[in-house]
Protein backbone atom coordinates (compact mmCIF):
# COMPACT_ATOMS: atom_id res chain seq x y z
CA UNK A 1 0.00 0.00 0.00
CA UNK A 2 1.18 3.54 -0.62
CA UNK A 3 0.94 6.17 2.10
CA UNK A 4 2.11 9.65 1.19
CA UNK A 5 2.79 11.85 4.17
CA UNK A 6 3.99 15.38 3.76
CA UNK A 7 6.82 15.80 6.23
CA UNK A 8 7.02 18.67 8.67
CA UNK A 9 9.56 21.09 7.22
CA UNK A 10 12.65 21.90 9.21
CA UNK A 11 12.55 25.02 11.34
CA UNK A 12 15.05 26.65 8.99
CA UNK A 13 14.66 25.45 5.42
CA UNK A 14 17.51 27.56 4.12
CA UNK A 15 17.56 31.07 2.63
CA UNK A 16 19.05 34.30 3.81
CA UNK A 17 19.34 35.97 7.13
CA UNK A 18 18.88 39.68 7.40
CA UNK A 19 21.67 41.38 5.62
CA UNK A 20 21.78 38.83 2.82
CA UNK A 21 24.08 36.33 4.56
CA UNK A 22 23.29 32.85 3.21
CA UNK A 23 22.05 30.34 5.78
CA UNK A 24 23.38 26.79 6.13
CA UNK A 25 20.83 24.37 4.62
CA UNK A 26 19.15 22.07 7.15
CA UNK A 27 20.91 18.69 7.25
CA UNK A 28 17.55 16.81 7.47
CA UNK A 29 16.32 16.14 3.96
CA UNK A 30 12.92 14.56 4.74
CA UNK A 31 11.29 13.41 1.52
CA UNK A 32 7.79 12.41 0.77
CA UNK A 33 7.91 8.65 0.29
CA UNK A 34 5.83 5.56 -0.23
CA UNK A 35 6.13 1.90 0.81
CA UNK A 36 4.63 -1.03 -1.05
CA UNK A 37 4.14 -4.20 0.97
CA UNK A 38 4.49 -7.35 -1.18
CA UNK A 39 5.80 -5.03 -3.93
CA UNK A 40 2.29 -4.00 -4.99
CA UNK A 41 0.19 -0.89 -4.53
CA UNK A 42 -2.81 -3.02 -3.55
CA UNK A 43 -4.07 -2.67 0.00
CA UNK A 44 -5.48 -6.19 0.43
CA UNK A 45 -2.09 -7.88 0.50
CA UNK A 46 -0.44 -5.77 3.18
CA UNK A 47 0.21 -8.80 5.38
CA UNK A 48 3.14 -11.02 6.18
CA UNK A 49 3.04 -14.54 7.59
CA UNK A 50 4.46 -15.30 10.99
CA UNK A 51 8.11 -16.41 10.77
CA UNK A 52 8.19 -15.83 7.02
CA UNK A 53 9.91 -13.18 4.92
CA UNK A 54 8.12 -10.89 2.47
CA UNK A 55 9.57 -8.63 -0.22
CA UNK A 56 8.69 -4.94 0.04
CA UNK A 57 9.99 -1.73 -1.47
CA UNK A 58 10.19 1.99 -0.76
CA UNK A 59 10.90 5.11 -2.77
CA UNK A 60 11.10 8.86 -2.49
CA UNK A 61 8.44 10.87 -4.34
CA UNK A 62 8.02 14.54 -5.20
CA UNK A 63 11.51 15.21 -6.64
CA UNK A 64 13.47 15.75 -3.43
CA UNK A 65 16.65 17.82 -3.75
CA UNK A 66 18.94 14.91 -2.90
CA UNK A 67 19.10 11.27 -1.90
CA UNK A 68 17.61 10.72 1.54
CA UNK A 69 18.27 8.36 4.42
CA UNK A 70 15.31 6.84 6.24
CA UNK A 71 15.30 4.33 9.09
CA UNK A 72 12.41 1.89 9.38
CA UNK A 73 11.28 0.84 12.85
CA UNK A 74 8.42 -1.19 14.30
CA UNK A 75 7.61 0.02 17.81
CA UNK A 76 4.99 -2.70 18.46
CA UNK A 77 7.62 -5.44 17.92
CA UNK A 78 5.49 -7.58 15.58
CA UNK A 79 7.88 -7.25 12.64
CA UNK A 80 11.55 -7.76 11.84
CA UNK A 81 13.60 -6.43 8.87
CA UNK A 82 13.72 -9.40 8.20
CA UNK A 83 15.91 -11.53 10.50
CA UNK A 84 15.20 -11.88 14.18
CA UNK A 85 18.01 -9.52 15.19
CA UNK A 86 16.99 -6.83 12.69
CA UNK A 87 14.70 -4.49 14.60
CA UNK A 88 15.45 -1.54 12.28
CA UNK A 89 16.30 -1.10 8.61
CA UNK A 90 18.22 1.81 7.06
CA UNK A 91 17.39 2.71 3.45
CA UNK A 92 18.96 5.25 1.09
CA UNK A 93 16.18 6.55 -1.16
CA UNK A 94 17.48 7.98 -4.46
CA UNK A 95 16.14 11.41 -5.38
CA UNK A 96 15.15 10.03 -8.81
CA UNK A 97 12.40 7.94 -7.20
CA UNK A 98 13.90 4.51 -7.91
CA UNK A 99 12.49 1.71 -5.78
CA UNK A 100 14.67 0.38 -2.95
CA UNK A 101 13.97 -3.24 -1.93
CA UNK A 102 13.79 -4.50 1.63
CA UNK A 103 12.20 -7.42 3.45
CA UNK A 104 10.04 -7.82 6.50
CA UNK A 105 9.06 -10.89 8.50
CA UNK A 106 6.42 -11.67 11.09
CA UNK A 107 7.70 -11.91 14.66
CA UNK A 108 4.47 -11.78 16.71
CA UNK A 109 1.04 -12.58 15.31
CA UNK A 110 -1.47 -9.78 14.95
CA UNK A 111 -4.51 -9.44 17.18
CA UNK A 112 -6.22 -7.15 14.69
CA UNK A 113 -5.83 -6.15 11.06
CA UNK A 114 -3.09 -3.58 10.58
CA UNK A 115 -1.78 -3.55 14.15
CA UNK A 116 1.84 -3.97 13.05
CA UNK A 117 3.10 -0.48 12.16
CA UNK A 118 6.21 0.43 10.21
CA UNK A 119 7.49 3.91 10.97
CA UNK A 120 9.92 5.62 8.59
CA UNK A 121 12.19 8.09 10.38
CA UNK A 122 14.24 10.75 8.69
CA UNK A 123 17.99 10.17 8.97
CA UNK A 124 17.96 8.15 12.24
CA UNK A 125 15.74 6.16 14.59
CA UNK A 126 15.18 9.33 16.60
CA UNK A 127 14.46 11.48 13.57
CA UNK A 128 11.00 12.77 12.70
CA UNK A 129 8.55 10.27 11.31
CA UNK A 130 8.19 10.67 7.56
CA UNK A 131 5.37 8.15 7.15
CA UNK A 132 3.73 5.11 8.68
CA UNK A 133 2.66 1.86 7.04
CA UNK A 134 0.19 -0.59 8.59
CA UNK A 135 0.85 -4.32 8.17
CA UNK A 136 -0.86 -7.45 9.52
CA UNK A 137 1.06 -10.50 10.78
CA UNK A 138 -0.90 -13.61 9.78
CA UNK A 139 -0.53 -16.80 11.81
CA UNK A 140 -1.02 -20.35 10.49
CA UNK A 141 -1.31 -22.59 13.51
CA UNK A 142 -2.29 -26.16 14.21
CA UNK A 143 -5.77 -25.96 15.62
CA UNK A 144 -6.70 -29.61 15.98
CA UNK A 145 -6.34 -33.14 14.73
CA UNK A 146 -8.59 -36.08 15.06
CA UNK A 147 -8.41 -39.81 15.48
CA UNK A 148 -10.61 -41.90 13.21
CA UNK A 149 -13.34 -41.86 15.86
CA UNK A 150 -13.61 -38.09 15.49
CA UNK A 151 -12.31 -37.20 18.95
CA UNK A 152 -9.77 -34.41 19.25
CA UNK A 153 -6.38 -35.50 20.57
CA UNK A 154 -3.38 -33.70 22.01
CA UNK A 155 -0.91 -32.13 19.61
CA UNK A 156 2.18 -34.10 20.75
CA UNK A 157 0.74 -37.15 18.94
CA UNK A 158 0.30 -35.30 15.69
CA UNK A 159 3.04 -37.11 13.82
CA UNK A 160 1.33 -40.50 14.02
CA UNK A 161 -1.18 -41.53 11.44
CA UNK A 162 -3.73 -43.78 13.08
CA UNK A 163 -4.28 -47.12 11.38
CA UNK A 164 -7.98 -47.88 11.26
CA UNK A 165 -9.17 -51.41 12.03
CA UNK A 166 -7.61 -53.73 9.53
CA UNK A 167 -10.79 -54.04 7.44
CA UNK A 168 -10.54 -50.34 6.49
CA UNK A 169 -7.06 -50.83 4.98
CA UNK A 170 -5.85 -47.28 5.57
CA UNK A 171 -3.95 -45.15 8.06
CA UNK A 172 -5.14 -41.58 8.37
CA UNK A 173 -5.42 -38.42 10.38
CA UNK A 174 -7.43 -35.26 9.87
CA UNK A 175 -5.49 -32.08 10.53
CA UNK A 176 -6.94 -28.60 10.96
CA UNK A 177 -5.15 -25.27 10.73
CA UNK A 178 -6.29 -21.94 12.15
CA UNK A 179 -5.53 -18.85 10.05
CA UNK A 180 -5.69 -15.49 11.87
CA UNK A 181 -6.66 -12.68 12.04
CA UNK A 182 -10.00 -13.46 10.44
CA UNK A 183 -10.28 -10.03 8.81
CA UNK A 184 -7.40 -11.01 6.53
CA UNK A 185 -7.70 -14.78 6.18
CA UNK A 186 -11.39 -15.66 5.79
CA UNK A 187 -12.15 -16.55 2.19
CA UNK A 188 -8.53 -16.88 1.13
CA UNK A 189 -7.41 -20.02 -0.69
CA UNK A 190 -4.69 -22.34 0.57
CA UNK A 191 -2.81 -24.99 -1.37
CA UNK A 192 -2.15 -28.45 0.09
CA UNK A 193 0.59 -30.82 -1.07
CA UNK A 194 1.71 -34.17 0.26
CA UNK A 195 4.83 -36.19 -0.45
CA UNK A 196 5.39 -39.73 0.82
CA UNK A 197 8.55 -41.66 1.62
CA UNK A 198 8.80 -45.34 2.45
CA UNK A 199 11.28 -47.96 3.46
CA UNK A 200 13.01 -49.68 0.56
CA UNK A 201 15.50 -52.38 1.48
CA UNK A 202 15.43 -51.05 5.04
CA UNK A 203 16.32 -47.51 3.89
CA UNK A 204 13.89 -44.57 3.89
CA UNK A 205 13.48 -43.55 0.25
CA UNK A 206 11.60 -40.51 -1.05
CA UNK A 207 8.68 -41.24 -3.33
CA UNK A 208 8.34 -44.87 -2.29
CA UNK A 209 4.76 -45.87 -1.50
CA UNK A 210 4.58 -49.20 0.28
CA UNK A 211 1.22 -50.87 0.19
CA UNK A 212 -1.85 -49.90 -1.83
CA UNK A 213 -4.74 -47.53 -1.29
CA UNK A 214 -8.18 -49.06 -0.83
CA UNK A 215 -10.95 -47.99 -3.18
CA UNK A 216 -12.70 -46.02 -0.43
CA UNK A 217 -9.62 -43.90 0.30
CA UNK A 218 -7.54 -43.97 -2.86
CA UNK A 219 -5.52 -40.76 -2.48
CA UNK A 220 -3.22 -39.12 0.04
CA UNK A 221 -5.51 -36.13 0.63
CA UNK A 222 -9.27 -36.05 0.84
CA UNK A 223 -12.03 -33.88 2.21
CA UNK A 224 -12.88 -33.96 5.87
CA UNK A 225 -16.66 -33.59 6.35
CA UNK A 226 -17.55 -30.06 7.38
CA UNK A 227 -14.59 -28.45 5.63
CA UNK A 228 -13.95 -27.22 2.10
CA UNK A 229 -11.51 -29.16 -0.09
CA UNK A 230 -11.27 -29.45 -3.87
CA UNK A 231 -9.63 -32.78 -4.79
CA UNK A 232 -8.90 -31.60 -8.33
CA UNK A 233 -6.83 -28.59 -7.29
CA UNK A 234 -5.89 -29.81 -3.78
CA UNK A 235 -7.02 -26.45 -2.46
CA UNK A 236 -9.25 -25.26 0.38
CA UNK A 237 -11.04 -22.00 1.11
CA UNK A 238 -10.61 -20.76 4.67
CA UNK A 239 -13.99 -20.79 6.38
CA UNK A 240 -15.65 -18.07 8.46
CA UNK A 241 -13.98 -19.41 11.59
CA UNK A 242 -10.55 -19.09 10.01
CA UNK A 243 -10.16 -22.85 9.60
CA UNK A 244 -9.12 -25.21 6.83
CA UNK A 245 -8.73 -28.95 7.25
CA UNK A 246 -7.79 -31.98 5.22
CA UNK A 247 -7.60 -35.70 5.80
CA UNK A 248 -4.21 -37.35 5.21
CA UNK A 249 -4.13 -41.00 4.09
CA UNK A 250 -1.30 -43.48 3.70
CA UNK A 251 -1.26 -47.24 3.24
CA UNK A 252 -1.00 -48.68 6.78
CA UNK A 253 2.48 -50.14 6.41
CA UNK A 254 4.87 -49.54 9.30
CA UNK A 255 7.18 -46.55 8.92
CA UNK A 256 5.57 -45.12 5.80
CA UNK A 257 6.31 -41.41 6.10
CA UNK A 258 4.92 -38.29 4.52
CA UNK A 259 5.05 -34.50 4.69
CA UNK A 260 1.99 -32.30 4.44
CA UNK A 261 2.52 -28.72 3.25
CA UNK A 262 0.09 -25.83 3.15
CA UNK A 263 0.56 -22.31 1.87
CA UNK A 264 -1.55 -19.39 0.77
CA UNK A 265 -2.17 -19.33 -2.97
CA UNK A 266 0.01 -16.55 -4.31
CA UNK A 267 2.48 -16.88 -1.43
CA UNK A 268 4.30 -20.15 -2.25
CA UNK A 269 7.49 -19.07 -0.51
CA UNK A 270 6.04 -19.45 2.98
CA UNK A 271 5.03 -23.02 3.70
CA UNK A 272 3.71 -24.64 6.88
CA UNK A 273 4.85 -28.26 7.13
CA UNK A 274 3.80 -31.22 9.25
CA UNK A 275 5.53 -34.61 9.08
CA UNK A 276 3.58 -37.82 9.50
CA UNK A 277 4.48 -41.45 9.99
CA UNK A 278 2.55 -44.68 10.15
CA UNK A 279 3.69 -46.31 13.39
CA UNK A 280 4.67 -49.95 13.50
CA UNK A 281 1.90 -51.80 15.31
CA UNK A 282 3.03 -54.85 17.28
CA UNK A 283 0.82 -57.13 19.36
CA UNK A 284 2.64 -59.30 21.90
CA UNK A 285 0.68 -62.27 23.22
CA UNK A 286 1.94 -63.79 26.49
CA UNK A 287 0.81 -67.38 26.25
CA UNK A 288 -1.63 -68.95 28.75
CA UNK A 289 -2.61 -67.19 32.01
CA UNK A 290 -5.20 -67.33 34.72
CA UNK A 291 -6.43 -70.47 36.46
CA UNK A 292 -8.89 -71.89 33.95
CA UNK A 293 -8.89 -72.85 30.30
CA UNK A 294 -10.63 -70.30 28.08
CA UNK A 295 -11.54 -70.52 24.39
CA UNK A 296 -8.91 -73.10 23.52
CA UNK A 297 -6.21 -71.46 25.64
CA UNK A 298 -4.96 -73.49 28.60
CA UNK A 299 -4.08 -71.65 31.78
CA UNK A 300 -0.61 -73.18 31.82
CA UNK A 301 1.35 -75.83 29.99
CA UNK A 302 5.02 -76.26 30.83
CA UNK A 303 6.71 -75.94 34.22
CA UNK A 304 10.43 -75.38 34.64
CA UNK A 305 12.73 -77.79 36.44
CA UNK A 306 12.69 -75.42 39.44
CA UNK A 307 8.91 -74.99 39.38
CA UNK A 308 8.47 -71.71 37.47
CA UNK A 309 5.22 -71.74 35.50
CA UNK A 310 5.24 -71.10 31.76
CA UNK A 311 2.40 -68.54 32.05
CA UNK A 312 4.54 -66.37 34.34
CA UNK A 313 7.61 -66.65 32.14
CA UNK A 314 5.68 -65.73 29.00
CA UNK A 315 4.33 -62.60 30.70
CA UNK A 316 7.81 -61.64 31.90
CA UNK A 317 9.34 -62.14 28.45
CA UNK A 318 6.50 -60.26 26.78
CA UNK A 319 6.92 -57.29 29.06
CA UNK A 320 10.65 -57.22 28.33
CA UNK A 321 9.94 -57.28 24.59
CA UNK A 322 7.37 -54.52 25.00
CA UNK A 323 9.85 -52.36 26.90
CA UNK A 324 12.60 -53.01 24.36
CA UNK A 325 10.32 -52.07 21.45
CA UNK A 326 9.13 -48.90 23.17
CA UNK A 327 12.73 -47.88 23.86
CA UNK A 328 13.81 -48.29 20.25
CA UNK A 329 14.29 -45.19 18.08
CA UNK A 330 11.55 -46.38 15.76
CA UNK A 331 7.95 -45.24 15.94
CA UNK A 332 6.23 -48.31 17.38
CA UNK A 333 2.96 -48.85 19.22
CA UNK A 334 2.90 -52.04 21.28
CA UNK A 335 -0.24 -53.80 22.49
CA UNK A 336 -0.29 -56.68 24.95
CA UNK A 337 -3.07 -59.24 24.84
CA UNK A 338 -2.75 -59.54 28.61
CA UNK A 339 -0.74 -57.74 31.26
CA UNK A 340 -1.82 -59.75 34.27
CA UNK A 341 -2.44 -63.36 35.29
CA UNK A 342 -5.60 -63.76 33.24
CA UNK A 343 -6.51 -66.02 30.35
CA UNK A 344 -8.05 -65.10 27.01
CA UNK A 345 -9.42 -67.34 24.31
CA UNK A 346 -7.29 -67.89 21.23
CA UNK A 347 -9.60 -65.94 18.91
CA UNK A 348 -9.82 -63.07 21.39
CA UNK A 349 -6.03 -62.81 21.44
CA UNK A 350 -5.82 -62.68 17.65
CA UNK A 351 -8.68 -60.19 17.48
CA UNK A 352 -6.52 -57.64 19.29
CA UNK A 353 -4.21 -57.68 16.27
CA UNK A 354 -7.19 -57.33 13.94
CA UNK A 355 -8.71 -54.42 15.86
CA UNK A 356 -5.43 -52.51 16.02
CA UNK A 357 -4.33 -53.21 12.44
CA UNK A 358 -1.15 -54.88 13.66
CA UNK A 359 1.87 -55.34 11.44
CA UNK A 360 3.16 -58.15 13.65
CA UNK A 361 1.45 -60.56 16.03
CA UNK A 362 3.83 -62.63 18.17
CA UNK A 363 2.63 -65.20 20.67
CA UNK A 364 5.36 -66.05 23.19
CA UNK A 365 5.49 -69.50 24.82
CA UNK A 366 7.86 -71.82 26.63
CA UNK A 367 8.15 -75.49 25.72
CA UNK A 368 8.35 -78.65 27.76
CA UNK A 369 8.55 -82.33 26.84
CA UNK A 370 10.81 -84.98 28.29
CA UNK A 371 13.49 -83.02 30.10
CA UNK A 372 15.96 -83.68 27.27
CA UNK A 373 14.67 -82.03 24.10
CA UNK A 374 15.64 -78.36 23.94
CA UNK A 375 16.04 -75.43 21.58
CA UNK A 376 14.14 -72.51 20.07
CA UNK A 377 11.38 -72.90 17.48
CA UNK A 378 8.84 -70.66 15.78
CA UNK A 379 5.49 -71.89 14.47
CA UNK A 380 3.19 -70.70 11.69
CA UNK A 381 -0.02 -72.06 10.23
CA UNK A 382 0.37 -74.34 7.18
CA UNK A 383 -0.30 -72.78 3.82
CA UNK A 384 -3.98 -72.75 2.88
CA UNK A 385 -5.23 -73.78 6.33
CA UNK A 386 -6.85 -70.46 7.34
CA UNK A 387 -3.52 -69.07 6.24
CA UNK A 388 -3.48 -66.27 3.66
CA UNK A 389 0.07 -64.90 3.86
CA UNK A 390 2.22 -67.97 4.42
CA UNK A 391 5.34 -66.53 2.79
CA UNK A 392 5.25 -63.36 4.91
CA UNK A 393 4.56 -65.33 8.10
CA UNK A 394 7.44 -67.66 7.38
CA UNK A 395 9.79 -64.73 6.79
CA UNK A 396 8.81 -63.25 10.17
CA UNK A 397 9.21 -66.62 11.93
CA UNK A 398 12.61 -67.15 10.33
CA UNK A 399 13.84 -63.71 11.39
CA UNK A 400 12.75 -64.25 14.98
CA UNK A 401 14.12 -67.76 15.44
CA UNK A 402 17.44 -66.87 13.79
CA UNK A 403 17.83 -63.83 16.03
CA UNK A 404 17.09 -65.80 19.19
CA UNK A 405 19.46 -68.59 18.18
CA UNK A 406 22.31 -66.09 18.09
CA UNK A 407 21.95 -65.43 21.83
CA UNK A 408 20.49 -68.84 22.79
CA UNK A 409 22.38 -71.13 20.41
CA UNK A 410 22.17 -74.58 22.00
CA UNK A 411 19.52 -76.72 20.33
CA UNK A 412 18.84 -80.27 19.26
CA UNK A 413 15.81 -79.44 17.17
CA UNK A 414 15.71 -80.72 13.60
CA UNK A 415 13.66 -77.78 12.34
CA UNK A 416 13.47 -74.27 13.72
CA UNK A 417 10.39 -73.05 11.79
CA UNK A 418 7.47 -75.43 12.12
CA UNK A 419 4.16 -75.54 10.26
CA UNK A 420 1.42 -76.15 12.82
CA UNK A 421 -2.31 -75.38 12.79
CA UNK A 422 -2.37 -73.24 15.91
CA UNK A 423 -5.68 -71.56 16.70
CA UNK A 424 -4.15 -68.29 17.84
CA UNK A 425 -2.67 -67.79 14.36
CA UNK A 426 -5.84 -68.14 12.29
CA UNK A 427 -5.96 -65.41 9.66
CA UNK A 428 -9.72 -65.18 9.99
CA UNK A 429 -9.22 -64.12 13.63
CA UNK A 430 -6.29 -61.84 12.79
CA UNK A 431 -8.41 -60.06 10.17
CA UNK A 432 -6.32 -61.05 7.17
CA UNK A 433 -8.08 -61.65 3.87
CA UNK A 434 -6.93 -62.55 0.40
CA UNK A 435 -7.49 -58.93 -0.65
CA UNK A 436 -5.69 -57.38 2.32
CA UNK A 437 -3.39 -59.24 4.69
CA UNK A 438 -1.30 -56.81 6.65
CA UNK A 439 -0.64 -58.83 9.80
CA UNK A 440 2.27 -61.31 9.93
CA UNK A 441 1.95 -63.78 12.76
CA UNK A 442 3.92 -66.54 14.42
CA UNK A 443 4.30 -68.29 17.75
CA UNK A 444 7.69 -68.46 19.47
CA UNK A 445 8.68 -71.33 21.75
CA UNK A 446 11.69 -69.77 23.48
CA UNK A 447 13.08 -73.05 24.85
CA UNK A 448 12.23 -76.23 26.79
CA UNK A 449 12.11 -75.03 30.37
CA UNK A 450 11.84 -78.57 31.81
CA UNK A 451 15.51 -79.04 30.91
CA UNK A 452 17.60 -78.17 34.01
CA UNK A 453 20.27 -76.38 31.99
CA UNK A 454 17.63 -74.18 30.34
CA UNK A 455 16.03 -73.47 33.70
CA UNK A 456 19.38 -72.28 35.05
CA UNK A 457 19.95 -70.21 31.94
CA UNK A 458 16.57 -68.47 32.12
CA UNK A 459 15.42 -68.61 35.75
CA UNK A 460 17.81 -69.59 38.52
CA UNK A 461 21.35 -68.94 37.30
CA UNK A 462 23.40 -65.80 38.07
CA UNK A 463 23.09 -64.61 34.45
CA UNK A 464 19.41 -65.46 34.03
CA UNK A 465 18.19 -61.84 33.95
CA UNK A 466 20.84 -60.87 31.41
CA UNK A 467 20.04 -63.93 29.30
CA UNK A 468 16.31 -63.13 29.28
CA UNK A 469 17.05 -59.55 28.29
CA UNK A 470 19.37 -60.63 25.48
CA UNK A 471 16.71 -62.94 24.07
CA UNK A 472 14.06 -60.21 24.24
CA UNK A 473 16.36 -57.68 22.60
CA UNK A 474 16.94 -60.19 19.79
CA UNK A 475 13.17 -60.59 19.39
CA UNK A 476 12.82 -56.80 19.24
CA UNK A 477 15.47 -56.51 16.54
CA UNK A 478 13.87 -59.25 14.46
CA UNK A 479 10.43 -57.63 14.65
CA UNK A 480 11.82 -54.24 13.63
CA UNK A 481 13.80 -55.82 10.82
CA UNK A 482 10.64 -57.48 9.58
CA UNK A 483 8.71 -54.20 9.56
CA UNK A 484 11.53 -52.34 7.84
CA UNK A 485 11.70 -54.84 5.00
CA UNK A 486 8.10 -55.12 3.88
CA UNK A 487 7.41 -54.50 0.18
Amino acid sequence: MSDDTTPTPPTDAGGSLPGGVPTTPCPLQCPNMEIEVNNTSATNDDWVQLKCKLDCRARAIGNPPSDATVVLTNPDGRLRFPDDVDTTKTLILPRNGAWVPFQISGKIKSNAVGDAVIKAHCQSVTGPVVMTQNVTVVAVELDGLFHPNGNAVELPNINNLSPLPIADQIAHRTIKFKFTPLGITVGKTVQWTFAQSGMQGGVLTAGVVRGVFPAAHNTHLEMEPGFNFDPATQQSTIDNNGNAAVRVNMPPIAFNKGRLKVHFVGRPGCVREVDFEVPGIVVIDPGHGGNANVGGSSSNNATSASGVLEKNMTLDFSRLVETALNASPHNIDVFMTRNADVNLGLAARANIARDNAADVFLSIHMNGFNGVAHGTTTHIRPNGNDQINYVEDRALATRIVNAVLVVNPVTNRAANVVDQGLGVLRDSSLGNTAAFHKTRACLLEVDFIDVPRVDVNLNTGPNAAANRQAICNAIRDAIINDMLNQP
